[in-house]
């Protein structure tokens, strides 16, 4: 799942790279830079980009806590003493993250 997020995230990355390029040309009048720019606004539009956007950060977030959940089940049939230790770095960093993410949405 995270390699398909890089993938995404490189892909949107390029997209934008692109459109930068394409729009903001070195010679060109800006009549034809505001119908370029409104032909691509339209197509962000139909493809629905901001939310691919919005959804990246949402789809890590994801595999991160799918790793962690794997690794926890895992290391308890593996190695209890190493179990403990990972599951309460693994507590430690879900309760910062969870306060994190809280007051940001707060604050917003």
């Amino acid at each position: 799942m995270s390699v398909s997020c890089a993938l995404w995230a490189t892909s949107l990355h390029q997209w934008a790279r692109r459109y930068i390029r394409l729009t903001q040309p070195a010679r060109c009048s800006p009549e034809r830079r505001a119908r370029m720019r409104a032909f691509f606004a339209n197509g962000v539009e139909k493809m629905h980009i901001p939310w691919a956007v919005e959804g990246l950060p949402t789809l890590l977030h994801l595999s991160l806590f799918l790793f962690f959940g794997g690794l926890v089940i895992f290391l308890f049939n593996v190695d209890q003493e190493v179990f403990l230790c990972v599951v309460s770095w693994i507590g430690l960093f879900s309760v910062v993250y969870f306060i994190d993410h809280t007051t940001a949405i707060i604050s917003a």
